[in-house]
């Protein structure tokens, strides 16, 4: 996966999934349950099932991570996400986003996007 420069992930929670991440390269924040870290180069992450996270790149520079979903199946939801992020209509965007939380039983925390967004400098994808 690649993530542009200051752009947010919204938190969210899998309840099918567990997610691990390898940073592969740049710098990748990261908020895990309550925790907020910043994670480098060869760092690898785990973010469970049922537990609240999100990330986001807090560089300048192209945020490039390997992630692993399991099980198998979430990997289409990257491919329709990417769909709909590729028309550069927000509100399409936000409409997919949101279909696709239905489909693949993911709960986003909208309530923690202004913070995260304010403290970090940060933008959403699609913003």
């Amino acid at each position: 996966m690649t993530l542009d420069p200051h752009r947010l992930v919204p938190p969210h929670v899998h309840a099918d999934e567990d997610e691990y991440t390898y940073v592969v390269a740049g710098t990748v924040g990261v908020r895990i349950g309550d925790e907020e870290f910043e994670a480098f180069q060869g760092s690898y992450l785990i973010k469970p099932r049922g537990v609240a996270h999100a990330f986001w790149n807090p560089a300048d520079e192209l945020l490039r991570t390997v992630e692993v979903v399991v099980p198998a199946g979430f990997e289409a939801f990257f491919e329709d996400l990417a769909a709909a992020s590729a028309t550069g209509d927000a509100s399409q965007i936000r409409q997919q986003r949101a279909d696709l939380a239905v489909k693949y039983r993911l709960d986003y925390l909208t309530e923690l996007v202004p913070d995260l967004k304010a403290k970090y400098g940060l933008k959403l994808i699609g913003e």
